[in-house]
């Protein structure tokens, strides 16, 4: 499971930080016996069909990804759903997980 996470600016604000460090440490307990690799938004760019973004949407970076989290209220959901073919919000975890885990069957 490929996990793109969004480090600009705009995630170090209004807790957003706090909150993806606590979704990913329970997104980590619930896959930890799946293969995940993580990647820095920063400087991607193109197409990612098999990965999961987390954002709030306020990036400059070109890609498309299989689906995002949202997270903060401030999130740009007109943009995660332009890059995204599934937005998801923060508090959806095991949603999340479902529909990557899914992705990975299909894939495989």
């Amino acid at each position: 499971m490929k996990i793109i996470i969004d480090n600009s600016g705009s995630m170090n604000e209004n807790g957003k930080k706090e909150a993806l460090q606590l979704w990913l440490l329970a997104f980590e307990q619930l896959t930890k016996n799946i293969d995940t690799q993580k990647w820095d938004l920063k400087g991607l760019k193109g197409e990612f069909e098999d990965a999961l973004l987390l954002s709030d949407g306020h990036f400059t970076e070109e890609i498309q990804v299989k689906s995002s989290v949202a997270f903060g209220a401030d999130a740009n959901m007109i943009k995660l759903k332009e890059i995204s073919s599934k937005v998801f919000d923060s508090a959806e975890i095991f949603q999340v997980l479902h529909f990557m885990k899914k992705v990975d069957a299909i894939k495989q």
